[in-house]
């Protein structure tokens, strides 16, 4: 499930509904130039490939990794910029990873260098995503092994409450919009297939070409059937009137004949990686029965001359005592 990919086309469903609907967004909201901090931007350079030109882009993170660009946020700390120092303050899949006591003071502190617009994008607090999530998280250890690092941080941190974000807010002097983004019934199936092809068949390939099938320009969705939300704070209440323009997911509007072939496609290709990783473990368990035959052999037939070894220095004992015998009866009759 990497989303460092040239080809944003064949990006995975969840992350170009993502990232496409940021996009569309700050079209809306934020004329260029413009300055744009990016706090938790990650390893990929994903908001910069997605946005227009323009728009100038500091990035942050707790974790630097490899990108050179990153300035190293401090955990729970202050951000480290002064009042109003960018046009806008972003939080892509964020918050759900800061801590519940953390969060009302992370949201202050993202209004608070903000000049003119904070957005926030989160999986929304709700049964239904709970369960999903907990899907995904299954279909990821059942097949590697090990545990979704995010999916299990979701799970203990619990999904933020959409409510408790446009209070903070609202506290901070910023009206807000909240938008629903990726419709929770594709979000399950599409991420569940890239996840399914990913473990199978690595980043590349039929993941690939199941995720340009599938792919469609980014819309917002009803909020109340939605995975994502995206809560966008504006200080100009007008600049949230330009939000009405955003592309909406129709009512009603679903998985149609082109996404249920691409899904039949990729779910046949999926069970062909299977039972290449199957044919794949039956020759190596094989070979490894022949390597285990040919040793097997090979003792025995270490323990066969053993036991012949064995066999002779037994007659060689018993010739020995028998004419120990003979001598000890000729010296007697010899005596006598």
């Amino acid at each position: 499930m990497s989303s460092g990919h040239d080809d944003l086309a064949a990006l995975q469903y969840d992350i170009a509904q993502r990232y496409g609907l940021l996009a569309a967004i700050l079209d809306a909201v934020l004329p260029t130039p413009a300055r744009i901090l990016d706090v938790g931007a990650g390893p990929s350079d994903l908001t910069r490939r997605h946005l227009r030109s323009g728009y100038e882009i500091v990035a942050a993170d707790v974790v630097v990794g490899d990108r050179t660009d990153l300035v190293c946020l401090q955990t729970g700390g202050a951000l480290p910029y002064g009042d109003a120092s960018f046009d806008a303050v972003i939080a892509m899949d964020v918050l759900e990873h800061v801590a519940p006591v953390l969060r009302d003071r992370f949201v202050a502190e993202m209004a608070r260098v903000a000049r003119h617009v904070v957005v926030l994008a989160f999986p929304r607090s709700a049964p239904a995503v709970t369960t999903a999530e907990a899907v995904l998280a299954s279909v990821f250890e059942n097949g590697t092994g090990t545990t979704h690092a995010f999916l299990a941080e979701h799970a203990r941190n619990g999904l933020p409450d959409i409510a408790k974000v446009t209070i903070a807010l609202r506290a901070s002097g910023f009206d807000s919009q909240v938008h629903g983004n990726c419709a929770l019934d594709e979000w399950q199936i599409y991420t569940t297939i890239d996840a399914m092809l990913a473990v199978a068949g690595g980043d590349t390939g039929a993941k690939d070409r199941f995720n340009r099938a599938i792919n469609r320009p980014a819309s917002t969705a009803a909020v109340e059937s939605s995975y994502r939300v995206f809560v966008v704070g504006a200080a100009d209440r007008a600049r949230l009137q330009q939000l009405a323009a955003l592309p909406r997911r129709a009512d009603g509007e679903g998985i149609g004949l082109p996404e249920v072939m691409a899904v039949t496609a990729a779910l046949a290709e999926l069970q062909r990686l299977i039972t290449e990783v199957r044919t794949a473990e039956r020759a190596t368990t094989a070979a490894a029965l022949g390597d285990l035959r040919t040793v097997i052999a090979a003792k025995e037939h270490h323990i066969t001359k053993l036991e012949a070894l064995v066999q002779e220095v037994a007659r060689a004992q018993a010739g020995a005592r028998q004419n120990k015998g003979v001598d000890a009866r000729s010296r007697r009759q010899e005596g006598g």
